[in-house]
């Protein structure tokens, strides 16, 4: 066991600032820039990265990452870090971030795990407390305090095992939910949906008829009808009081708009215990409904976020269920349309059809839900057509929650784990044989 502070195995380098880099040197496509946005606990946040060209790499090149380098974010959640895997060697370090490189032979994915350590992150926001957000810089940084065990090595392989088993999951996730977007548009937006032989309907020579109300050709036979004909009723969400206040209060959990990716797979889900009325039962969502955020949108992105409610999700979260006052519960009026009414949700909020729908109040935005429900107008599939996609889409959806639950499970034996491994606590077993896998143990 070794004690030393960052500043003793690594060194740091701030990313480019000043005349260095400029914002307009960003590019659509090229070489991924990693700034704060993309720096989570240990991983990179792919969604939000930016590019620069070759050439402007190249007069970075002292800015450019390799594996095992390590990148901290120096201004707001600066207890976050992101650890370079193979697959990001080469991506630039920007302005905003600090990256670590190891100078003596030392595991760097161990040094990532005891960076997780909630005694470590306190360390760092300690030393980064500004009087108006924390700032991070690599004096501070050189200072933080560590511990390197004997089994560094064995402990970093095991927890990457764990690691492992997370990121896969998150990539099946990822993938169902990608399949089930792509089956609707070939289905709803490209009509080439079966046809009676089993044919793509469109492109196989189904009769196509011009509609002045979309003004566009739809599939013969096909009806215009509003969203709202897809919806049996709304009801409001309810936030209620965060500790009891009345003896006969519903203890629920509450979903924010702020957790709809979480409840829909994505991470571990980190919703309020709330306390309701039992009046305000009603607000309690069921398999079926669809949870709609109706306020808190920003100047860039409109609000109408939407969650799916399934009953894999409800198991996984084990508790009665509502939402919060910003959020509205809507229930669908024929089950058989329930994914087919969640993905034409999510498509219309994607390509911001909710943006003329808005009212504004103290600098939030406000969807105007019967205004818009009743003016977007959908061409209707028949029932036989959705049916064949919801039984696809059920099983997709079904699966991703079921690995986003053993991704709960996962994480909790990591974060258990963790301590343990970085404090001692806990050793490993010598193998007695070849096959004999290796796995912590109480000394």
């Amino acid at each position: 066991m070794k004690k030393c502070k960052l500043g003793e195995i690594a060194d740091f380098k701030t990313g480019p600032f000043g005349t260095q880099f400029s914002s307009s040197e960003y590019t659509s496509t090229g070489i991924p820039m990693i700034n704060i946005e993309n720096i989570s606990n240990g991983r990179l946040v792919e969604g939000k990265l930016q590019y620069i060209s070759e050439e402007t790499k190249k007069r970075l090149s002292v800015h450019v990452v390799k594996e095992g380098d390590i990148v901290f974010g120096r201004a707001g959640s600066v207890d976050r870090h992101l650890y370079i895997f193979n697959e990001y060697e080469g991506y630039v370090q920007g302005s905003n971030c600090i990256r670590m490189r190891p100078t003596i032979n030392v595991n760097s994915r161990y040094l990532s795990y005891y960076l997780l350590l909630p005694s470590v992150k306190k360390q760092i926001l300690n030393q980064s407390a500004g009087s108006v957000q924390a700032f991070l810089n690599t004096d501070k940084l050189k200072s933080i305090n560590i511990v390197i065990q004997d089994d560094a090595d064995r402990i970093a392989k095991f927890l990457d095992s764990i690691e492992s088993k997370i990121f896969v999951n998150n990539k099946a996730i990822r993938t169902l939910e990608s399949l089930s977007k792509t089956l609707y548009d070939y289905y709803f937006l490209q009509f080439d949906f079966p046809d009676e032989k089993g044919r793509p309907y469109k492109s196989s020579g189904g009769k196509m008829e011009y509609n002045a109300e979309l003004g566009r050709e739809i599939p013969a036979g096909w009806k215009v009808k509003p969203l709202s004909r897809f919806f049996q009723n709304e009801r409001n969400g309810e936030w209620g009081t965060d500790e009891i206040t009345k003896t006969n209060q519903l203890k629920v959990t509450c979903i924010r708009g702020a957790d709809f990716p979480a409840a829909n797979g994505y991470e571990s889900l980190k919703s309020p215990i709330r306390f309701i009325s039992p009046q305000k039962s009603d607000r309690i969502v069921q398999a079926g409904d669809l949870i709609i955020e109706i306020s808190g949108g920003s100047p860039t992105q409109s609000t109408g976020r939407v969650c799916y409610i399934n009953q894999e999700l409800l198991n996984r979260i084990d508790s009665p269920t509502t939402t919060s006052n910003f959020c509205k519960i809507v229930s669908i009026a024929n089950k058989d349309y329930f994914y087919f009414a969640y993905m034409t949700w999510q498509r219309l909020y994607e390509s911001n059809a909710f943006f003329n729908f808005e009212g504004k109040t103290t600098g939030l935005k406000n969807l105007l839900f019967d205004m818009a429900v009743s003016s977007i107008k959908l061409a209707c599939p028949p029932a036989d057509i959705v049916r064949k996609y919801q039984v696809v889409t059920q099983r997709n959806f079904s699966k991703i929650q079921s690995l986003a639950d053993e991704n709960r499970h996962l994480t909790a034996l990591r974060d258990f784990l963790l301590p343990l491994l970085m404090n001692g606590q806990v050793g490993f077993k010598t193998p007695t044989s070849p096959n004999t896998k290796e796995a912590p143990h109480e000394p």
